[in-house]
Parts: structure tokens; sequence; C-alpha cells
């Protein structure tokens, strides 16, 4: 495990081939994302998923500038790939 400048961990592993988040609920996912702690705070309704729901704190900050585009799009592509997981268990 190698601590990375700006924060967080590279893993590298002779025999390392998958890693996966399918364990973690959407909540986990949510507190797994430091911008999203930040951001959903400001949501409309309590169960956004934050794709397109109206009055989205996660949208408005893509929006705004205060989030990049491709960390919202990691996210829904992590939620949707913890979603099919549970489903085929």
């Amino acid at each position: 495990l190698h601590d990375l400048p700006g924060g967080g961990a590279l893993a590298d592993s002779p025999g390392f081939q998958a890693f996966g988040l399918s364990h973690l609920s959407a909540q986990d996912l949510d507190d797994v994302f430091d911008w999203m702690l930040r951001e959903r705070t400001q949501c409309r309704f309590y169960n956004c998923r934050h794709v397109n729901e109206p009055g989205c704190g996660v949208i408005a900050a893509e929006q705004a500038g205060r989030i990049a585009p491709a960390w919202r799009r990691f996210y829904l592509a992590l939620q949707q790939e913890s979603r099919q997981a549970r489903n085929l268990r």
C-alpha cells in the first residue's frame, strides 16, 4: 500500500487482480467520498440518488463547478455496479 501525496492510497500487490465495492450499500458509497458528504446535505430529498432528481445538491455542485463531472459519473458507475452485484447474489 503506497500513500499518495494528495491523499488516499494505491494498492500494488502481485496477484492482485480485482477490486470491488459490491459489499457496500448506497449509503456506504456516499460516505466514502468527502465531496459527497458535503454536497448531499443540499439535496431536497433525503433519499436522493444524485441521478436526475430535482433539487439535487450534488448535481448543483457539478453544474457550479465545485465537483468535476467525472467524479459524479464515477460515483454513479459504482452505484450501478453495486446494485448489479447485489442482484446477482
